[in-house]
């Protein structure tokens, strides 16, 4: 019995170790979204700019915008009018997608 209890024991303290590491990284996960939700709203304006004036976006433009649009940042509402804008502006050919 005692081996039980000591295997009972240790497998408790292995999942607790491994859940408050998991806290851990989820904590320091959204600190490090948070401080690049900061940055990339400049980053943003940058990269739409870009594409806007030379009329074309490479493939990690896209990549960039379509990721932003699916992961939960904060965008405004301009901001993804303007996206919506550049997708559409793709589909109907009067913005290039290039490699």
């Amino acid at each position: 019995m005692v081996f039980s209890h000591n295997l009972c024991s240790r497998t408790s303290f292995l999942v607790n170790t491994k859940e408050d590491s998991l806290k851990n990284t989820e904590q320091r996960v959204r600190t490090m979204v948070r401080v690049s939700q900061v940055r990339s709203s400049a980053s943003l304006k940058k990269t739409i700019d870009h594409i806007l004036s030379v009329g074309q976006l490479n493939r990690q433009e896209y990549a960039q915008l379509t990721s932003l649009l699916l992961s939960n940042h904060k965008i405004t509402s301009q901001e993804l009018r303007t996206i919506n804008r550049i997708f559409d502006s793709i589909k109907q050919g009067t913005l290039r997608m290039i490699d």
